[in-house]
């Protein structure tokens, strides 16, 4: 769960993602279907149009407030445990991801998930559960 850009209303994610807006209620702003539950729904802070969304390995993007959601390939088929933007480019993300496989935990992207680079480098052979 997250905040917009104006505290004006809250993001959410069980099956889909969905928004509380004071004073409107709950409303189901996806229909992406994502295959199980989402474990992360990030909004970006300078434009509330830009989230991703996690459930388990599959990650998502969507610039039009949830709307339509697009696929993003990652480069490993462990779950995503934690997701960050940079507060001043939507593009340029950070991804955790659980299991065991050594030297494969953290991974950044400067162009929104079109590709990754792995800056893992000499963490301990152990699930990364937040960046």
């Amino acid at each position: 769960m997250t905040y917009d850009d104006n505290n004006s209303r809250i993001v959410a994610g069980y099956n889909d993602v969905y928004e509380f807006v004071i004073g409107s209620g709950w409303n189901q702003l996806s229909t992406y279907n994502f295959p199980s539950l989402l474990s992360i729904v990030e909004v970006y802070e300078a434009n509330s149009n830009i989230m991703y969304a996690s459930s388990g390995s599959d990650l998502a993007r969507t610039n039009d407030g949830g709307t339509t959601f697009t696929n993003i390939t990652l480069p490993f088929n462990s779950s995503v445990t934690s997701l960050e933007i940079n507060p001043s480019n939507s593009n340029e993300i950070w991804i955790t991801q659980s299991g065991w496989t050594n030297g494969q935990k953290v991974y950044r992207s400067l162009n929104g998930g079109a590709s990754w680079e792995n800056i893992s480098f000499n963490l301990p052979n152990i699930p990364a559960n937040i960046i």
